[in-house]
């Protein structure tokens, strides 16, 4: 089975940074952190329904996005 390529973007050092040390802060890994920010900011877009839609069109599950789940410590 081939995978599928996407597109991966080069995220700029500082903000690399940033999120290591709100990961550690909140005792999570880094990935935890991007997915948390990125679904509070992308939560009510175009861009977020369009992803639903796509996704549920191609058989795909997307998990319901209420809130975001990280408790800060």
């Amino acid at each position: 089975m081939t995978r599928q390529r996407v597109y991966q973007p080069g995220v700029k050092p500082h903000l690399i940074k940033a999120i290591y040390h709100e990961a550690r802060l909140r005792g999570v890994p880094m990935t935890v952190v991007i997915n948390d920010l990125l679904t509070k900011v992308l939560l009510a877009t175009q861009g977020m329904r369009l992803a639903r839609e796509e996704t549920l069109e191609a058989g795909g599950v997307f998990p319901l996005l209420s809130e975001p789940k990280t408790q800060t410590k």
